[in-house]
């Protein structure tokens, strides 16, 4: 057993990947898969800087930084999507 499975994880660490996650599924739900993917920055943010300065005590920067790029992949996704739905509507409503 290695020194470092006693280390707890730093809080909020894993809750930023089941946040970026949860916005990858709901990527095409109005603003959802946006406040998910926000939510799991804000919280991958937050770890990190509990974590600054404290390696020594805790485990979860690598943890903290999927999180961070699971969030930034939801938005990305989430605004794409927003935008093929609206050049779709506009192609649509422009007529033949």
């Amino acid at each position: 057993m290695s020194a470092d499975s006693s280390k707890p994880s730093i809080p909020g660490a894993g809750s930023s990947i089941l946040w970026g996650l949860a916005g990858l599924i709901f990527f095409a739900v109005p603003l959802l898969g946006v406040a998910c993917g926000i939510v799991a920055i804000i919280k991958s943010q937050t770890a990190k800087v509990l974590l600054k300065g404290r390696e020594d005590e805790f485990l979860g920067g690598n943890t903290a930084r999927l999180g961070f790029r699971l969030g930034i992949t939801a938005v990305v996704f989430s605004h794409l999507c927003y935008l093929v739905v609206a050049v779709y509507m506009r192609q649509g409503m422009a007529g033949p």
